[in-house]
């Protein structure tokens, strides 16, 4: 954990859970769903912004505290987040899953 007074200014872990100091962080950090206008503040669940499995990165600057709606829209429907504290934003897929991706054919 490294401070600048009493602002935190990162928090790292080499493996994908997240451990107590940092999950202390990110409560301290955001109390709610960080999707603006989500008002959700109990069972809040951390989030890897980038995947895991691609960045091996489990930092403050990497995670996140979203809902289940959300957490669940980001894991499975391809939404993502960007921003900080304060200036979050939440991006909604380019097509949503099951869509057709090319022109439709017309029936013969």
């Amino acid at each position: 954990l490294v401070t600048k007074g009493v602002e935190i200014t990162a928090v790292a872990h080499g493996g994908r859970t997240v451990p107590a100091h940092l999950r202390t962080a990110l409560a301290v950090r955001g109390q709610k769903c960080i999707v603006p206008h989500c008002q959700v503040r109990r069972g809040l669940q951390e989030d890897h912004r980038e995947p895991w499995s691609a960045t091996r990165d489990t930092s403050l600057e990497n995670m996140a505290r979203l809902c289940r709606w959300h957490h669940y829209q980001k894991t499975f429907l391809g939404y993502r987040y960007r921003g900080g504290p304060g200036t979050w934003q939440w991006i909604p897929p380019d097509e949503p899953p099951g869509w057709p991706t090319g022109p439709r054919e017309e029936p013969m």
